[in-house]
């Protein structure tokens, strides 16, 4: 377990959510899950990339997509401990995984899902199986990423997914100019 240290300087209040998450959401177009039960911390991302529409809450044209992100499930510690330089630069890299990277991308007839960054609209998802552990002051969190992902830049290989659950995961093929943490998920172990 990797030691994640962040400054004032890299959080905003105003994007702290406690409760309120909303049901049957849509961000950018497509659903996402709530997540329900986990307290936000806000990152400072107001501004830092021009324009901020990106960041809006309505469903409106320019408006990217919320997905989660976990960072340590299947990690080496090397990038669990580089998760304050993820939120910071806001670099993502590439899993060694990369189990579908040669399936067809639903999105994007005639092309495949190809390497990139895991993420998922699905709150479940990212909490059961990719969710870093925080230990603060003896109680164990768990810790996902919440981030914003390009519309135009999803890929989804829903050949390779469980018929019950098929939008499961989201592959990511770029990096800031596609995908963008903005809040710091977690909620108490049970």
């Amino acid at each position: 377990m990797g030691a994640v240290k962040l400054t004032r300087n890299q959080l905003d209040p105003r994007g702290n959510r406690n409760d309120g998450w909303g049901v049957g959401e849509k961000r950018g177009g497509k659903d996402y899950d709530p997540p329900i039960g986990f307290n936000g911390i806000g990152l400072k991302v107001w501004d830092k990339y021009g324009d901020n529409t990106w960041l809006g809450m309505n469903n409106a044209p320019g408006e990217w997509c919320v997905a989660y992100h976990g960072v340590a499930s299947g990690q080496t510690s090397e990038d669990v401990k580089n998760v304050t330089g993820i939120i910071a630069k806001t670099t993502f890299k590439e899993g060694s995984r990369q189990a579908h990277s040669g399936c067809p991308d639903q999105y994007h007839p005639g092309q495949k899902v190809g390497v990139g960054v895991y993420c998922t609209p699905t709150i479940k998802t990212a909490s059961e199986q990719y969710a870093g552990i925080s230990e603060i002051n003896g109680i164990k969190y768990k810790t996902v990423l919440m981030v914003r992902v390009k519309p135009s830049a999803i890929r989804h290989c829903d050949n390779c997914w469980d018929s019950k659950a098929p939008y499961n995961y989201w592959v990511v093929n770029g990096t800031e100019d596609e995908i963008r943490p903005y809040r710091i998920l977690y909620k108490k172990c049970n």
